[in-house]
């Protein structure tokens, strides 16, 4: 490298000069040496002498202005410790030497950044999960985060992906797996959507098994093509017209009603009934299922993905309400209607399950309802009180809970039927409907 010395100024290139900024990084060879870099220009030559440890860039003097000006005030904003620096010298360097402010300032704060600002400014920027190239995109150097991947700062996942170690270390099981999914995805081809369980997570829909262990990316193509897995995921060709590609937060995922199917063909019937309901609360119509069904009519696993379907409720507002009504579906019980308005016009409640031919209430008690909350007692006198009045009203009540309907279906069917046995003389009440005849801001309320 020709050193920067009065008898050689001229030999200097022509172009800007940009300092390396790999070697800007904590601990880098800017650390260890003072860079000084000047230019030709109209008003004779510029140069900017930094504090040791840090580089600068330095150009042709602009003619200023109002909007050099403003480019130099922010600038100066971003990087406090620019404010030594030519404010010719910041205001040519964001006008000629990098198109684009948003980059200036990255590359300028990077100069100056810690290993932990680096980071978190690109977890700001892009979340606990993103790709090497767009943390380049954002001016921070390949090599920086290759080296924050191996001191564990980032935790590398495949080809290039990372997620933040501390987010990941502090997640749930769910939380890490919808990371790692995510940081797949990234790592795949263009063409390659979330699909399965990994889908579900970056959707929000309800699941009610543990997740799996690798994630699962959809490529359009034959299924007969078998599937790739590697340490970090697995990749699979099938039906995947582009009506039901889509992307979530940056990563490439199917859509809803592609993933419901998915889910009940490879897993459980509870799982896609669950998975179902949510979807269609969503605003998912049957004819887009229906589409999905006619075309993946040879899949394996369609059959359950059909049944699921076929008997899903919009009105389910939660995989409780689900898992109750699929152990009715299931041991030859009625079906129940979801979310049913108990009562009359001066006093109503919301029931979760209603049988109207035998007047049972069916009311799920989520643990979320009661846990670690300090008003639980509260809760629990509302609750009483609740059933209280729809007794009186003639109905008969079982209480269930996840456990229950989930872990011991026969027990929860055997507690129905029961009750229905005990009611068959009973008339059963009416006073009981779909809708509530209150004003909309009220439709809700239990």
């Amino acid at each position: 490298m020709v050193a920067h010395t009065d008898q050689n100024r001229r030999k200097l290139p022509l172009k800007p000069v940009f300092p390396d900024f790999d070697q800007c990084s904590p601990g880098g060879a800017a650390a260890r040496s003072d860079r000084v870099v000047r230019r030709r220009g109209r008003a004779g030559w510029c140069g900017g002498a930094v504090e040791p440890g840090r580089a600068a860039a330095v150009a042709r003097p602009s003619r200023g202005g109002a909007a050099a000006q403003r480019r130099v005030k922010l600038v100066q904003s971003a990087a406090p410790g620019l404010q030594g620096m030519s404010t010719r010298c910041i205001s040519s360097t964001s006008e000629e030497l990098i198109p684009g402010r948003r980059r200036l300032i990255g590359m300028l704060l990077f100069m100056r950044a810690t290993d932990a600002t680096v980071v978190s400014s690109l977890t700001a920027r892009l979340g606990p999960v993103f790709h090497i190239r767009e943390a380049a995109a954002l001016g921070v150097p390949r090599d920086t985060v290759r080296r924050l991947g191996r001191q564990l700062v980032l935790t590398p996942y495949g080809k290039g992906a990372y997620i933040e170690s501390s987010a990941l270390a502090r997640a749930n099981k769910w939380s890490a797996y919808k990371m790692r999914s995510s940081a797949f995805v990234l790592c795949c081809p263009p063409d390659g959507y979330l699909a399965g369980l990994a889908a579900a997570a970056l959707h929000q829909l309800p699941v009610i098994r543990p997740p799996v262990e690798l994630p699962t990316v959809l490529r359009p193509g034959s299924a007969r093509k078998g599937p790739t897995t590697t340490e970090h995921g697995r990749v699979r060709h099938g039906f995947l017209p582009e009506l039901h590609q889509m992307s979530v937060d940056r990563f490439r995922v199917v859509s809803l009603a592609m993933t419901v199917v998915d889910v009940a063909r490879h897993f459980r019937r509870v799982d896609g009934l669950v998975m179902a309901d949510a979807a269609r609360a969503a605003g998912v119509e049957m004819q887009e299922f229906g589409e999905i069904l006619a075309q993946m009519r040879g899949y394996p696993g369609i059959s359950n993905a059909r049944w699921a379907i076929e008997n899903s409720d919009e009105r389910a507002e939660s995989a409780l309400e689900s898992v109750g009504r699929f152990v009715c579906l299931t041991q030859g019980l009625p079906t129940p209607l979801s979310n049913v308005w108990i009562g009359s016009a001066a006093r109503r409640y919301r029931v979760d399950g209603l049988l109207p031919a035998h007047g049972i209430v069916l009311e799920g008690d989520g643990a979320l309802k009661y846990d670690n909350r300090p008003d639980a007692s509260q809760i629990v006198a509302a609750e009483k009180e609740r059933e209280y009045f729809i007794r009186s009203l003639g109905y008969g009540v079982i209480r269930y809970n996840f456990a229950l309907a989930y872990s011991r279906p026969r027990e929860f069917a055997g507690r129905v039927e029961q009750l229905i046995n005990d009611r068959r003389h009973l008339p059963a009440p009416t006073s009981w409907s779909l809708t509530d005849p209150r004003a909309p801001e009220f439709a809700r309320r239990r």
